[in-house]
């Protein structure tokens, strides 16, 4: 450019002076043009193409059969030319059982034993035209516990387990558009329930706006308010397309009891290449739990939808005496995070463990990494985790788990293996002294795969003595927790009890999971179990307090996450009412699948994300209203409700109520006050509440 105007003026020794201007002109006008050119591009609105639909619930009818001798593919059932009209018609996503599959043993017609083994379902499904050229998504929620997906005859993948992904890619060659396709999927079942068992289940097509993403953020990224601050949520979209996108943002927030808060549209351009940033601000808000919804839309068409959620909780909890508290929390999971994590994602995990009001916390710490090569210790992701629960005030429970390299991942079974197992345990007491004063002996020593290859009782009998007698040795001031049971295992804890070892530990712990609700205690279920434990405990003399170091119900299927707010506060309350339970650790503080995703854990208080479900408030709430309880007994209520009143060195009372029947008007004391489930005050009584499956507190003085 410059050798040319150079020329130019060259030029004009020969040239008119006016026509040279025009010239230099027109070359200064066309340089600018082809400068300005790729930003006009740049800022060109991304044209979305016109689709009636973007997804296909796959919910609904199926056709079913049982294969218990797994002859399935021998026989054609995931071709389209086999005839399935003679099989069952079953719904899913639902339990098989739950529809009437059983074991189906001809000796026993009316056996009602769970069908264990192979089954096939088959659907077919209309693909739309306007969806053609698009590779799909299919997504078969959460199976219990394997299977084989097929489309068109063809396999698409296959899982190898309950919290695995069932979410396969449909290459768009193998898909008939504008025709029926056939799915077919064998799943296995190996115990319990079987089946295609919760969802959604959806075909959609890939989109190119799919990856679209947002993420949220909050003061300190715990996303807990208090009652006299404003509520602000950053959000910041991530847009993956090669043009700027012009959307609306849509923002729904509901409270506990579904009741709309906040509503607005907002217009946003999601920059190309760079992040978008909108900060929705709100007036402070009444304690509770709340949900945003966030959809992006374009014209009539929903792009995307987000979701994320906070709560509004009081002030850090106080205790008189932290010690002495029953409400523990599996919490941080610090060793299943990189060491770079527990500076953000750890921390943050540990601030909310700690707002919950949960001042205990439980943590593995592996021997592998520890002692990854036999005496060769590395204690820098243990001296992390052990630093951040007590920054945190947070009383640490540590598991010495699993197994190591060195060990052929295997459990310690050998004399020497054991004395390995032993001299880690006396290491890691000696290494961290008061900071972790209880330690449990392994994790669910009962089951694989957390003790392989095979689990025996004894095995385990004489890793607990050993290790008790190592540690009491070195530092006798430690607590050694045993058992540490998947489930309330009664024949393999007596097992061990039977052996001597009952002897060998401070703390006896146990994990009743149960499908069941927590009221139901029958002497089957694992939680009913609690007494016949209690009793064979007392006939080995084995004298030491009982623990639950895990328990809880995922949100899935029935279990919402209003009724697992609901079952974490009956079981914490059923559980301290009985008087057999010293501590109890819910599990878990935070999810490891996503908030609508079938894979992974949803035990949690707080999605993966972090952001807190109900639960987190009903837990916050429940510590808030009963830590330092002196007593609590049941009181008498008409069948069906249930009363308990918590009492207090100070002389007030708290009473928890609720009903698994209709709801119901009852009398409560009355210059008592209401607070609702997630902390909300409902004010006075007035002499009358009403009641239903939703516990309440009423808190005040009276005899």
């Amino acid at each position: 450019m410059t050798r040319f105007i150079t020329g130019l003026f060259k030029m004009n020794r020969t040239i008119k002076y006016p026509v040279f201007i025009a010239l230099v002109l027109a070359v200064f006008v066309g340089a600018c043009s082809v400068f300005k050119r790729p930003r006009i591009e740049e800022e060109m609105p991304y044209v979305f193409p016109r689709l009636s639909r973007t997804e296909i619930s796959l919910d609904g009818s199926y056709r079913f059969i049982t294969d218990p001798h797994n002859k399935g593919l021998l026989k054609s059932y995931h071709l389209p030319s086999f005839n399935d009209s003679l099989w069952k018609k079953i719904r899913a996503p639902d339990t098989w059982e739950s529809q009437g599959i059983t074991a189906e043993n001809p000796h026993l017609p009316n056996d009602s034993t769970p069908y264990s083994g192979y089954a096939w379902y088959r659907k077919w499904i209309y693909v739309p035209q306007e969806w053609a050229g698009r590779d799909l998504e299919i997504n078969l929620g959460r199976i219990d516990d394997s299977e084989v997906c097929f489309w068109n005859g063809e396999k698409l993948g296959e899982s190898k387990g309950l919290q695995f992904a069932n979410r396969f890619t449909i290459p768009a060659r193998r898909v008939k558009f504008g025709g029926k396709n056939l799915l077919a999927v064998r799943v296995l079942d190996t115990g319990g329930e079987g089946g295609i068992v919760n969802g959604p289940l959806t075909l959609r097509p890939h989109l190119s706006w799919d990856a679209l993403s947002l993420t949220v953020h909050t003061p300190r990224d715990v996303f807990i308010f208090e009652p006299h601050k404003p509520v602000r949520l950053e959000l910041c979209f991530q847009n993956p397309l090669d043009a700027v996108v012009d959307v609306s943002a849509i923002i729904t927030i509901r409270n506990f009891d579904e009741i709309v808060v906040f509503r607005e549209r907002f217009d946003v351009r999601l920059n190309r290449g760079r992040p978008t940033l909108l900060t929705v601000e709100m007036s402070p808000q009444p304690r509770g739990h709340y949900d945003c919804k966030i959809e992006i839309q374009r014209g009539d068409l929903n792009l995307k939808t987000f979701w994320t959620s906070y709560v509004v909780i009081g002030p850090a909890i106080e205790f008189a005496d932290v010690q002495k508290s029953p409400f523990g929390l599996c919490g941080g999971a610090l060793f299943h995070i990189s060491l770079a994590e527990h500076k953000t994602l750890g921390m943050r995990r540990l601030l909310q463990h700690a707002r919950a009001g949960a001042y205990w916390g439980r943590n593995d710490l592996w021997w592998g990494a520890i002692e990854p090569q036999k005496g060769k210790w590395d204690f820098s992701k243990a001296d992390s985790t052990v630093s951040y629960f007590t920054r945190n005030h947070i009383n640490l429970l540590g598991i010495l788990c699993y197994s190591t390299p060195w060990l052929k991942d295997a459990a310690p079974t050998t004399d020497e293996e054991i004395a390995d197992y032993a001299n880690y345990a006396v290491k890691m007491a000696k290494h961290y002294g008061n900071q972790v004063r209880y330690w449990e002996v392994w994790n669910e020593p009962n089951i694989l795969p957390f003790w392989s290859p095979k689990p025996d009782a004894s095995d385990y009998a004489r890793l607990l003595k050993a290790t008790y007698t190592a540690v009491k040795k070195a530092t006798p001031e430690i607590q050694i927790v045993g058992m540490v049971t998947s489930l309330t295992d009664l024949s393999f804890i007596k097992k061990v009890l039977k052996s001597g070892a009952g002897k060998c530990m401070d703390v006896l712990s146990v994990h009743p999971y149960q499908i069941q609700p927590p009221t139901d205690r029958g002497r089957g279920t694992e939680q009913g179990k609690i007494h016949a434990l209690r009793k064979l405990m007392s006939k080995y003399d084995c004298n030491v307090p009982i623990w639950i170091t895990e328990c809880g119900w995922q949100t899935l299927g029935a279990v919402t996450e209003h009724v697992q707010a609901e079952y974490l506060v009956k079981f914490f309350t059923l559980t301290l009412a009985e008087g057999l339970i010293e501590r109890i650790y819910w599990f878990n503080l935070s999810d490891w699948g996503g908030r609508f995703s079938a894979e992974g854990g949803h035990f949690g208080l707080v999605h993966s994300d972090q952001s807190p479900k109900a639960s987190y408030a009903a837990y916050y709430t429940m510590v808030e209203q009963l830590h330092d309880f002196k007593d609590v007994r049941r009181i008498s209520l008409p069948e069906g409700v249930y009363g308990f009143d918590f009492t207090f060195t100070d002389g007030h009372k708290v009473r928890v109520l609720w009903t698994e029947r209709t709801p119901r008007i009852l009398s409560v004391p009355r210059m008592a006050s209401v607070v609702s489930l997630v902390g909300r005050d409902l004010g006075p009584t007035g002499g009358r509440v009403l009641i239903d499956h939703t516990p309440r507190y009423i808190t005040g003085r009276w005899r």
